[in-house]
């Protein structure tokens, strides 16, 4: 019998039964999760007078859990103890047939969950230390805590997991469900937080705010990434981007940020060559079926100005973007002057309004260049390409 049959045939809110006692111990050759394997594992299961308790020892998640025997009461919290995780149990998990509608797990029935990830790794990206607290809600789950604080960074989270429809009032929205997550991640030191989320070696320093808003139309534990959408919003200072490979900042299209000095034609050498450096790094990123697009990124450092448009799509793995950079010479000063004072709108849109002429300045006398960032994220293009004040921003 699989774990999910298990959770399927506990007796809901409305049976009242107790789980009924149990005591398992098994040495498995084989821990199967969907239709792949994890390996080995040892499983041991027993109850007491109130908790049904389960632990599981694999190189793919190790931990416990303690979930409440009279669970239709709603109080008493599941307790969810894991001591490590990677992303392959996840991949097991989902790798099983698609669950009929309705077959998915009705979050209206589940206690509250009390759970604590020490080490949670997924690809390059670790986290420790990830705690989840929820509480019963009448649609479903509320997600009333979602983050984690280490050295000195945090992350702070809150969100839900519903029902679309739990009075069953439109037929069209029967068994539908809806999960969010709203996160704010917050550091005065990027570098080093990145560095322990396993992303070394992409930036230094930094500190500020970067904002998330995600919603996907099914349940907590079942996001996909062409259906997510999410706003996204950063504003970071005092920082540096690293010389790294294109793939440590494919999203935004941010290592190409890099190549741009030498692309100018001047000598930025002193300014560059441990990185591009950044008083002000700001951004709005919207993802919807794949495709991250970015409203405006802007970096305002030694170099200039830099802005970054365009979309980079996570499905196909390809840019489309566009990198307007205004250095940082005599005749730019005026301009970057006031963006450093709060603009917050792209270099072409300030041009289009007629900052331009309203200053007596001229595109040849500036030096702003304008670029495209097209191909995939393993050979990108970037192109100089005529500069058009009239393009929307």
């Amino acid at each position: 019998t699989s774990l999910a049959g298990l959770i399927e045939d506990l007796p809901s809110s409305n049976e009242k039964n107790l789980i009924l006692p149990v005591s398992v111990n098994l040495n498995i050759a084989s821990l199967e999760a969907g239709v792949e394997s994890l390996g080995p594992a040892i499983v041991r299961v027993n109850t007491d007078d109130t908790f049904i308790n389960a632990v599981v020892q694999n190189k793919s998640i190790n931990g416990n859990v303690r979930y409440p025997r009279a669970h239709w009461k709603q109080d008493v919290a599941s307790l969810v103890r894991i001591q490590s995780v990677d992303k392959k149990f996840f991949d097991a998990l989902s790798s099983g047939p698609e669950q009929p509608q309705g077959n998915e797990l009705d979050p209206r029935l589940l206690p509250p969950i009390d759970a604590r990830v020490s080490s949670l790794t997924w690809d390059q990206l670790t986290l420790t230390d990830l705690v989840v607290r929820s509480s019963p809600s009448v649609a479903g789950l509320n997600i009333d805590t979602f983050g984690f604080a280490a050295d000195n960074t945090q992350l702070i989270g809150e969100g839900y997991w519903r029902l679309k429809d739990p009075q069953a009032v439109n037929a069209s929205l029967l068994n539908k469900h809806v999960s969010k997550l709203n996160l704010t991640l917050q550091s005065d030191d990027y570098g080093v937080a990145l560095s322990n989320f396993g992303f070394g070696g992409t930036v230094d320093e930094g500190e500020g705010d970067v904002t998330a808003s995600i919603v996907w139309p099914g349940p907590a534990y079942k996001p996909a990434l062409e259906s997510i959408t999410a706003d996204m919003k950063m504003q970071l200072k005092k920082g540096r981007i690293l010389k790294v490979d294109p793939g440590a900042a494919r999203l935004a299209g941010l290592f190409a940020i890099e190549s741009i000095p030498r692309r100018l034609g001047l000598d930025f050498k002193d300014l560059v060559k441990d990185g591009l450096d950044y008083e002000t790094l700001t951004g709005q990123l919207q993802l919807a079926n794949g495709i991250v697009r970015s409203q405006l990124i802007q970096l305002n450092g030694g170099v200039g100005v830099v802005d970054i448009t365009g979309e980079s799509n996570l499905l196909s793995r390809e840019y489309n973007q566009t990198i307007t950079v205004l250095p940082r010479v005599s005749s730019a000063l005026p301009i970057i002057g006031i963006i450093s004072g709060g603009a917050t709108a792209g270099l072409g849109a300030l041009f289009a309004g007629g900052l331009l002429k309203a200053i007596g300045l001229d595109l040849d006398r500036i030096g702003l260049r304008e670029y495209s960032l097209t191909g995939s994220w393993d050979d990108p293009q970037l192109t100089n390409v005529p500069f058009n004040p009239d393009r929307r921003y």
